[in-house]
């Protein structure tokens, strides 16, 4: 029986706040590489085009901001076969949401995430997001979340509950918060046995340490430094069973709330 499975790559680039031409260049180089490996869901850094950077994201243009960024990645994912996770400033007339799309091999875009849980000078320039959602990729159930969201339990954990199998992570996670991404995306993975992609910005201000997780919560691939790189990661229809078993949190979860 044929065991249906999916490779994914994270790109950690270290974008140059308001070079958004310069940003997205190098981003579709790395993508090309990533595709060249067989990657067929690509995902990027938190605010990448912009660069995490509250002034970039005032001062870049919101045309090109929003609907040229959305434009690139169907054109990008068109040419590259591929689906692609492309974070963006989500400008909706005067308000700006902290985005990250997802388009299809075909160009199509299939949705957008908005940030519900907003950190530091988010507050004070993004709208917060208000929907979780799931997308089909290859006939995986895929969830996304950015940055702060995957420092609180319940996004993940309802996200596991909809039917999510991956959840993509795109960050711009700080250098000096670099222990907690070391024990709270394991954590996210294992309490909902869920593979995890968690893609951090490289560079000084990052802590870097893009990374792919198993259910298990247990590394399968990781960027061991703030250097910009690629890292690619396999899903496994099996694997995730087996591990769903072994660990039944889901199961037992359901089962306790019935009894009550």
């Amino acid at each position: 029986m044929d065991d249906p499975v999916l490779t994914v790559a994270g790109i950690q680039l270290a974008a140059q706040p308001g070079e958004l031409e310069a940003n997205l260049a190098q981003a579709a180089r790395w993508a090309a590489q990533a595709r060249e490996a067989g990657a067929r869901l690509i995902a990027f850094p938190e605010l990448f085009p912009t660069g995490y950077d509250r002034l970039a994201v005032l001062t870049t243009p919101s045309r090109e901001a929003t609907e040229g960024v959305l434009q690139w990645a169907a054109e990008l994912s068109r040419e590259l076969e591929a689906f692609l996770v492309v974070p963006f400033p989500e400008w909706i007339h005067d308000r700006v949401f902290n985005a990250a799309a997802l388009t299809d091999d075909a160009g199509r875009l299939l949705g957008i995430y908005r940030k519900m849980w907003l950190y530091g000078w988010d507050r004070e320039l993004f709208r917060p997001g208000r929907e979780l959602s799931l997308f089909s990729v290859d006939g995986w159930q895929v969830g996304l979340l950015i940055c702060y969201d995957a420092e609180f339990p319940e996004p993940t954990r309802q996200l596991a509950r909809q039917g999510a199998e991956l959840v993509v992570i795109p960050s711009a996670w700080s250098r000096g918060a670099g222990w907690r991404w070391a024990i709270q995306l394991p954590a996210r993975a294992l309490d909902n046995t869920v593979y995890l992609l968690g893609v951090n910005e490289a560079g000084s201000q990052g802590c870097g340490g893009t990374c792919f997780l198993g259910p298990d919560g247990r590394p399968r691939a990781r960027l061991a430094t703030t250097a910009e790189g690629v890292v690619l990661g396999r899903l496994s229809k099996a694997e995730l069973s087996r591990w769903r078993s072994q660990v039944p949190y889901l199961d037992d979860l359901r089962t306790q709330e019935a009894r009550c």
